[in-house]
């Protein structure tokens, strides 16, 4: 009886131990994935603002030579403005937005819909052994919203 006595709350102290190994294995992972999406959110809204921005241009700048890289242009500013406000820290790296009207360069004719295509590269940023590293990839997110053209 004696003994029995001893060995009383053994279980809750292993159970305890066990519990907070667990937790700090999880930790990172927990971390990466909260990170990735609102990294993913935070994109997805600013190309879907910058998409209905860039349809609702006047039919003089959808029409004009060179409409596409202006658009263009225009869109990933905004973007990489809107990724900066929302305190997304991995920047937007030039040359991966695209602007396209009927699924063509804008610059012809007046457009049924214009599209915006922004490619990204989440990076982790999670420091740890490497066990971590092999867990939090650098992952490549593409985001595409088509919006009607309003004129």
């Amino acid at each position: 009886m004696n003994a029995r006595r001893r060995e009383r709350g053994v279980v809750a102290v292993e159970a305890a131990v066990l519990m907070s190994v667990t937790a700090l294995l999880l930790l990172p992972g927990v971390l990466y994935l909260g990170r990735m999406t609102w990294h993913a959110i935070a994109l997805h809204k600013a190309v879907y603002a910058a998409s209905r921005i860039a349809a609702a241009q006047p039919q003089e700048v959808m029409v004009r030579d060179g409409a596409s890289a202006q658009l263009t242009a225009n869109a990933e500013a905004y973007v990489r403005q809107a990724t900066r406000d929302a305190g997304v820290d991995t920047p937007l790296r030039a040359g991966l937005t695209a602007v396209r009207c009927d699924n063509v360069s804008c610059g012809a004719w007046l457009p049924q819909d214009v599209s915006v295509d922004v490619a990204f590269r989440f990076e982790a940023t999670l420091r740890a052994p490497a066990l971590f590293e092999l867990a939090t990839p650098n992952i490549n997110m593409a985001i595409h919203y088509t919006v009607s053209y309003v004129p």
